[in-house]
């Protein structure tokens, strides 16, 4: 027995489904349904770090989709110029007769204060009378410096930021979407130093919780298991060990 969908598309049948349903006639022809799948007319959402680079790209492409308002909240006090020229490029843009100018908004915000996210999420609920996707985007890197150096407070603000604020920026919008009784979409982006060394100068840069780093002295290279946490600019120990959370146990 096929398992029950999770969810159904407003375009239902898609894809496969679609094709099984299909019968042939010589008067009627599919139709692509892709594009309507995909686009986010009159919709709301949130995006954490959206002031620039990928975030405020994720942003335009959500208004581009037909999205009614995206909510860039970032902890940059003042919008960026690029926001800026962003905010005139949507507002100017011709989305079609059916659909308005879309507005891209500022909220300066700290993702890892838990009552502030939620109050910004209600107030923007209050506001546009729904709320349907967010991207969880906000990420920081720590100081270049050695895990041996590190000091607890910038590796505690790593982990506000990236794991506390991730957290509650799909708390904000979770609560939101089940008072409207939205079908939503919550987005938690991640970055590929969650499961590579990323190579910093003369170090090896590790920022995303993880089991275990090990430096190999005999071969003059790093190697790593799991999502490991530290940065090791030498290869002066053989093991160093990182508690995680959801494994409390190196294995």
């Amino acid at each position: 027995m096929p398992p029950t969908p999770q969810s159904f598309s407003s375009q239902h049948p898609i894809g496969v489904d679609a094709a099984e349903a299909y019968i042939p006639t010589v008067h009627s022809k599919p139709k692509p349904k892709i594009f309507e799948e995909f686009k986010l007319i009159d919709q709301v959402g949130i995006v954490t770090g959206g002031n620039r680079g990928l975030g405020l790209e994720i942003c335009i492409a959500l208004l581009e989709a037909g999205a009614r308002a995206v909510y860039s909240l970032s902890q940059s006090s003042e919008p960026s110029p690029e926001f800026l020229k962003s905010q005139t490029y949507i507002a100017d843009m011709d989305r079609g007769p059916s659909l308005g100018p879309g507005r891209l908004e500022h909220v300066s915000i700290n993702v890892a204060d838990q009552s502030a996210m939620l109050a910004a999420a209600q107030e923007i609920g209050d506001k546009e009378g729904r709320m349907d996707f967010c991207f969880a985007n906000a990420g920081i890197l720590s100081a270049e410096k050695a895990s041996i150096d590190l000091p607890g407070s910038e590796f505690e603000k790593v982990l506000n930021i990236n794991v506390s604020g991730a957290l509650f920026t799909a708390q904000a919008a979770a609560q939101q979407m089940k008072r409207f009784k939205a079908r939503g979409s919550i987005v938690l982006m991640s970055s590929m130093a969650g499961s590579i060394i990323c190579r910093v100068s003369t170090l090896t840069d590790i920022r995303i919780p993880g089991f275990l780093v090990n430096c190999c002295q005999r071969r003059k290279r790093k190697r790593t298991r799991g999502f490991p946490t530290m940065q090791v600019k030498e290869p002066c120990c053989k093991w160093v060990a990182v508690w995680h959370a959801n494994w409390p146990k190196i294995i």
